[in-house]
Order: structure tokens, then C-alpha cells, then sequence
């Protein structure tokens, strides 16, 4: 089968290709839009986790999912009707990109590569999260209010390159023993996390 059964953002509609929540395109951020999707993951409870990088959120959407698919909270943003670039704090978002799931152990982490904020951020409950939640952990960022490629400040770092810096994280993936991938995209490596 190479038909889609079931589809997520654009308003309801299979044969809509507008990138929704842009001032461009009229319509208004909300639960059934999405604008160039670049990341989705899956928990063990069946919740769809979607980076909905030009609206600068993340969106869960909850198992059952309904028809069409409406998104129940949102990450990177206050709320569904907002999309705007937040000025960085471990609630923030801008371009978020890859989402993983950490499920090892009975855990259900989630992890976000926010691309343009040269970081990862983190998330010890997927399930749990409300609106606007805060990251429990920065990656790749001294704090979470620091934003710049290759921030590092860690012994041995070369101009702030090193174990502790990131720029450009476009993807994330957790294996079953819980340790986390990050593709640095802009450093042309992969960084793993014990």
C-alpha cells in the first residue's frame, strides 16, 4: 500500500500542499497545521511527536489520535495559535528539526534538535509535558539562554569547539541502552551521550 491513510496538519485536507501558520499563508497557527515538518517520533503509549520547524514548535498529539490527526500541546511555543521565534530560554524553540524518543528502561524521554539554537533539548516525561513546558536538560549550550554556534567553554575546547558545543544539530536518535545521538550538522560529526 503506498496510499496514505492518514495525515497530519494542513487543516483537514489530503490535496492542500500550503505551509500553514505563515503570515503568507493566511492561515492562522494552530493544532491542524503543520509548516515543513522535519521530525516526528513515536512513544510507547502511540503519542506522534512532530518538529513543525518553520512554526518553531514541537507537537504531540496524543493516542487515539483523532481524524484528521489535532494536535493536544505544543512545545517551543505558550500555546497551539502562536509561532513566533522566542527569544532563548529552555522553553523556547527556533527550527526545531529531529525528535527521538529515550524509552529504555521504562523511560519516555524526549529529546528535540533546536536547530538555529545550536543545542538539544530534553524533556524527562514526554507524556507529562503541558503547553510551553520547559527543557529538563540543555545539550550543546553552556545554560539555556546561550544560543551560538560552538559555545563551548569546556578544558580543551578549540574556539569554543569541542565535547561540550554544537552547531547546527539537524537530527537526534536514542538506542535501546538509552544513549543519545546528535547529528552536528555544521561540524560534520555525530556526538554521542552516555
Amino acid at each position: 500500500d503506498v496510499t496514505a491513510d492518514v495525515f497530519f496538519g494542513q487543516n483537514g485536507s489530503f490535496t492542500t500542499g500550503v505551509c500553514g501558520g505563515t503570515a503568507a499563508s493566511g492561515i492562522a497557527p494552530s493544532g491542524s497545521v503543520l509548516c515543513q515538518p522535519d521530525g516526528v517520533a513515536v512513544d510507547g503509549p502511540g503519542d506522534v511527536f512532530v518538529a513543525d520547524a518553520s512554526n518553531s514548535r514541537v507537537l504531540k498529539y496524543t493516542s487515539p489520535l483523532s481524524s484528521p490527526p489535532l494536535a493536544s500541546a505544543v512545545l517551543g511555543q505558550a500555546d497551539l495559535f502562536h509561532n513566533g521565534i522566542n527569544n532563548p530560554t529552555a522553553a523556547a524553540l527556533q527550527a526545531p528539526e529531529g525528535v527521538a524518543i529515550d524509552s529504555s528502561g521504562g523511560l519516555n524521554r524526549l529529546y528535540v534538535a533546536d536547530s538555529v539554537n545550536n543545542r538539544v533539548l530534553g524533556w524527562s516525561d514526554a507524556g507529562a509535558f503541558v503547553n510551553g513546558s520547559p527543557a529538563d536538560i540543555v545539550i550543546g549550550q553552556p545554560d539555556a539562554l546561550s544560543v551560538a554556534c560552538n559555545d563551548g567553554v569546556a578544558v580543551g575546547d578549540s574556539s569554543g569547539v569541542g565535547a561540550d558545543s554544537l552547531c547546527d544539530p539537524v537530527d537526534v536518535a536514542v538506542d535501546s541502552s538509552g544513549h543519545l545521538y546528535v547529528a552536528d550538522s555544521n561540524n560534520s560529526r555525530v556526538l554521542e551521550y552516555d
